[in-house]
């Protein structure tokens, strides 16, 4: 193995210069390989809510070391630190991932996050010769997923993206059926995110930074705006700077079910979305509320987002919460974390699948790693690079489109198949808190044209959308352009 002090040799000196200002063609040190008896020491970048999840997860893997963890916020590092020497556990501590990444005892890092910064923390864990476990969405955006996969390809990492329903023990055999025909021939899927959440404040001033946290390490490639949310943690989700709403949010999760159930049609030809963030009067920015369409060809693909808490609680199609619909010639597959069921054009079940919600996702990427491949992977970064493209393209339509009445978005929707039934839906749902949609208020986004092998808009949309599918960056945070 190349050792910490040759790799930086190499790199040219200092670890913290020579990570952030890593050429792009660097070669650092190549991944572990192990033997089928070999512990797998981890080092876990992110420490809250779902990082602490994911900790605990991994734990439960045999032949797992927790190595040492990372978290900007010196607080949230201290209280993990305490749990796990209660533990009998001797990691060592960080504030900052770069020095993590120095340590040559770490064979892999579990990165947990905010969104802004998965990839330059995902590429430097691969430069510097570890493989990655990345949380979703696996981008900010489509210019850092396609960044993230070639890096993986270059430097030889075994990555797994966070998208863990490909791991349930319901969905597994669910899709496989699917895919053998067993359901019948797709017409078409629906993905719901019916998540309700609350306002965020909007303060006078701006929010001051808490004293415990590294917020230079924090902003990572984000520029340094002032905040005027009322809370700093997890709220950073509906702000573009730092998140990509719940479309890149909880979204990923279904929109990853989406492109399972097509087999991974790579990137769609057409994306528009419908919509904007009402109700809150709140600091945040990224839609609440989103109708989406995504053209791959015959199949038409829909999403629908809505985070305002409906007057009159529906469903769709026995959905309530989050999940898909699979409409085939001989009824609907429902699938959701945990379960599915396939029903006939009456509702009645057909068939029953029950889940685990993927709690053997960790373990797979774990096995994979003694594998010494990628092949065996259920979430592979290749696949979930295109499930988060789809909200980063379906944020840019609409932040590029143009405020429109109802009646004008249900114009542009009927365009397109399977669209206008849900921008109906939250047509509904904005009615009923008031919002006077006959005026131009909701955001009709603009339908851009993409070239799935070059990942890029192109045609009249190309100049408007192409500075949202990518960002700004910080220096000593910059994205290394690798494909």
């Amino acid at each position: 193995m190349i050792t910490r002090r040759t790799f930086l040799a190499a790199t040219g000196g200092s670890s913290l210069l020579a990570l952030s200002g890593l050429p792009s063609c660097a070669a650092g040190p190549a991944p572990r390989r192990f033997s089928p008896n070999d512990t797998i020491r981890l080092g876990f970048i992110g420490l809250r809510g779902r990082g602490n999840d994911l900790l605990g997860s991994f734990r439960n893997v045999p032949g797992v070391r927790v190595e040492a963890l990372c978290d900007v916020d010196s607080e949230v590092l201290g209280k993990r630190m305490a749990e796990a020497k209660q533990r009998g556990e001797n990691p060592a501590a960080y504030g900052d991932p770069r020095r993590l990444y120095e340590n040559d005892a770490i064979d892999a890092v579990v990165i947990a996050t905010p969104n802004h910064l998965h990839a330059i923390l995902g590429i430097w864990a691969m430069q510097a010769g570890k493989h990655v476990y990345l949380e979703k969405p696996v981008s900010h955006n489509v210019y850092e997923g396609r960044q993230l996969v070639a890096a993986a390809e270059r430097y030889g990492a075994i990555v797994q993206a966070g998208t863990q329903n490909r791991s349930d023990r319901a969905l597994v055999p669910a899709y496989a059926d699917l895919h053998r025909g067993d359901l019948g021939t797709i017409r078409s899927l629906h993905g719901i995110c019916y998540r309700d959440r609350q306002g965020i404040g909007k303060r006078t001033t701006p929010l001051p930074t808490p004293t415990t946290v590294d917020y230079d390490a924090w902003l990572g490639p984000a520029l340094d705006l002032p905040i005027y949310r009322n809370q700093f943690h997890y709220d950073w989700h509906w702000m573009w700077n730092t998140g990509n709403g719940d479309v890149g949010n909880q979204g990923p999760h279904e929109l990853d079910m989406i492109c399972w159930a097509l087999r991974d049609p790579g990137l769609p030809r057409r994306a528009i979305a419908i919509g904007g963030r009402f109700g809150y009067g709140d600091a945040g920015e990224t839609p609440n509320v989103l109708a989406c369409y995504f053209d791959f060809g015959a199949i038409p693909v829909c999403f629908e987002v809505r985070n305002l808490v409906p007057k009159q609680r529906t469903d769709y199609h026995g959905l309530d919460a989050t999940g898909v619909v699979i409409t085939t010639d001989q009824g609907e597959l429902r699938a959701q974390r945990g379960g599915a069921v396939f029903v006939d054009f009456q509702g009645k079940t057909l068939k029953s699948y029950r889940g685990d919600s993927g709690a053997s996702h960790q373990a797979n990427f774990i096995a994979a790693l003694r594998e010494g491949s990628g092949a065996s992977l259920r979430a592979p970064l290749q696949a979930s690079h295109h499930s988060a493209a789809l909200a980063h393209f379906a944020n840019a339509s609409v932040r590029i489109g143009r405020l429109g009445t109802l009646a004008e978005a249900q114009q542009e929707a009927t365009k397109l198949p399977g669209l206008a039934e849900h921008v109906e839906r939250i047509g509904e749902n904005l009615a009923g808190h008031g919002i006077d949609l006959s005026k131009p208020t909701i955001g009709v986004g603009a339908c851009l044209q993409i070239d799935p092998a070059t990942q890029l808009v192109v045609g009249a949309e190309a100049k408007q959308a192409e500075p949202l599918l990518t960002r700004n960056y910080r220096p000593g945070y910059v994205v290394p352009k690798l494909a």
